[in-house]
């Protein structure tokens, strides 16, 4: 993490494959992208919680209990959120997924927290609903969950 804060890396890619997301996308070359300025949003946003963050990110997108559509980015791309649950409490992590020719598919983490369970699943429906609605033009609706 003491790269990534000073800039001498522009992601980290964690030895833990996304298995939930490889399932839901069907795609086993998927990897995980933690950018630099995702742990720069952590540290700006909640300081208190960013290393707790930023470590929990490839766990949830390896063991995700559901995914699903929650928005686009600035440049249109297409935002999910993974969901895992641990008791009565959730995690969750935003991100988008790209191909390149040298990075080959990816997931790369945009943001991530954590709360009450009942208050995440909240904050996700209502994002999903807001992404997938027939305001939002051809947004392909409802992603199904991984489990």
């Amino acid at each position: 993490m003491a790269d990534v804060r000073s800039g001498n890396i522009e992601f980290w890619i964690p030895e833990q494959a996304p298995e939930s997301l490889r399932r839901h996308f069907g795609n086993q070359n998927l990897v995980t992208n933690i950018p630099y300025f995702f742990v720069l949003h952590l540290d700006n946003a909640r300081p208190q919680e960013a290393d707790t963050l930023a470590a929990l990110a490839p766990d949830v997108l390896a063991k995700a209990d559901y995914i699903k559509e929650t928005g686009k980015t600035r440049d249109n791309r297409i935002l999910y959120t993974a969901v895992r649950y641990n008791g009565d409490q959730a995690d969750a992590v935003v991100f988008t997924l790209g191909e390149s020719a040298r990075r080959k598919s990816r997931a790369r983490v945009y943001n991530a927290y954590s709360g009450e369970k009942n208050t995440v699943d909240s904050v996700v429906r209502q994002k999903n609903e807001a992404a997938t609605s027939t305001h939002a033009g051809d947004a392909p609706g409802l992603s199904k969950p991984s489990k």
